[in-house]
C-alpha cells in the first residue's frame, strides 16, 4: 500500500510541483528528512508506530527501513514542493491551504 501511495506521490509532484524553484525548497526539504532520520536513529527500539505492508504482502525488514527511506527521499521532498510551490498569497486562501495540507 506504501508503494502505491508512493506511485501517487510521484505523479502528483511531476504534475504539481514547482520544480524550477527546487533550490528555494532545498532547506525545508532536508528539515524534514534529518528530521526523521533522527528520530530513526534516536529511537530505533523506541518507535512510535510501524508500518504493515498490506497491499503487496511483503515482508518488510526490522525498523520498516525501506519505507521509510521512500517517506523520506520520495514523499517528503514532493509534497514540500506541491505545498511550498503553490502557496496563495492572500491571507484566507493561505488559511484555507494550510488546512488543506493539515
Amino acid at each position: 500500500m506504501h508503494f502505491l501511495f508512493t506511485a501517487l506521490f510521484l505523479l502528483a509532484g511531476i504534475k504539481w510541483g514547482n520544480w524550477r524553484r527546487w533550490r528555494d525548497y532545498y532547506p525545508t526539504i532536508l528539515f524534514f528528512i534529518i528530521g526523521d532520520l533522527l528520530y530513526s536513529c534516536l529511537l530505533f527500539n523506541h518507535q512510535l508506530w510501524t508500518y504493515k505492508e498490506i497491499f503487496f504482502g511483503i515482508r518488510i525488514p526490522r525498523n520498516d527501513l525501506i519505507i521509510s527511506l521512500i517517506i523520506m527521499f520520495l514523499a517528503y521532498p514532493l509534497t514540500i514542493m506541491i505545498y511550498l510551490g503553490r502557496f496563495p498569497q492572500s491571507k484566507r486562501k493561505q488559511s484555507f491551504w494550510i488546512a488543506l495540507f493539515c
